[in-house]
């Protein structure tokens, strides 16, 4: 399954092209999320040869994406999406005029960007989501039968914190699915959404949840939030529903 910043990026990047713009997505090799990227209808280029040759902005997510192509790209503009506030990589880059806006996705994020030595714009907005994608296709049973535990981060069986689900669940006779490292793989998460009467993750997957109409549980390796409620979503969305 792929992670936050790949959703991301495929999220972004259909949305871009349904506004009318040209959009070409960096890879460094074939892969699942090359063929995701081709069968939405994106460009991907796989080679440096392949890359446009003077585009108007230019989007990274890592530090060293980020440099790579403000030395190739001089007089496009740089945006930088800053995902994590404790993931070295993605911390965004500390030399001046590599970008020209950091975009923010929690109030974690806002704050280290805010505090790091080089002075860029700092925009914060919210997690898009794709809602032709992830909608609410009915089907939830007046009771739960069915917990889909969505994320990379619980290792499966045998692991603390997809035992204490497996736990949960078995004592109250709920049926329990795995959908990332450790469990099954799928390309298609809103699908595995709307198959769930109660989604337990952490990040993106949450937002994604209550846009197919589903009770979300945040709960991940940094711990848990509990349930996403009109009262706790306002502070869950600050911390990037990460428990």
């Amino acid at each position: 399954m792929f992670g936050g910043s790949e959703t991301y990026l495929l999220t972004i990047g259909n949305e871009l092209q349904r506004l009318g713009h040209e959009v070409v997505v960096r890879a460094h090799s074939e892969g699942e999320l090359v063929d995701a990227a081709r069968a939405r209808g994106l460009a991907v280029a796989t080679s440096s040869s392949a890359l446009p040759e003077a585009p108007d902005v230019v989007l990274t997510q890592d530090a060293e994406s980020a440099y790579t192509m403000a030395e190739r790209y001089r007089r496009s503009v740089g945006v930088y999406v800053a995902h994590s506030p404790i993931f070295q990589p993605q911390r965004p880059p500390q030399i001046a005029s590599t970008c020209e806006a950091i975009v923010v996705l929690n109030e974690g994020t806002r704050v280290q960007c805010e505090s790091l030595s080089v002075e860029v714009e700092v925009e914060r907005l919210r997690q898009p989501v794709d809602l032709a994608r992830f909608t609410d296709r009915g089907g939830l049973h007046h009771r739960p039968r069915r917990v889909l535990l969505l994320g990379n981060h619980f290792g499966g069986p045998g692991y603390r914190n997809y035992e204490i689900v497996a736990r949960a669940c078995a004592e109250l006779g709920l049926e329990l699915d795995h959908v990332g490292t450790g469990g099954r793989s799928s390309g298609a998460p809103e699908i595995e959404i709307s198959k769930a009467d109660v989604v337990i993750g952490s990040g993106r997957c949450v937002v994604e949840a209550m846009a197919c109409g589903r009770p979300a549980y945040v709960f991940g390796e940094r711990g848990g939030d509990g349930w996403i409620l009109p009262q706790s979503y306002p502070a869950i969305e600050a911390r990037a529903f990460a428990g």
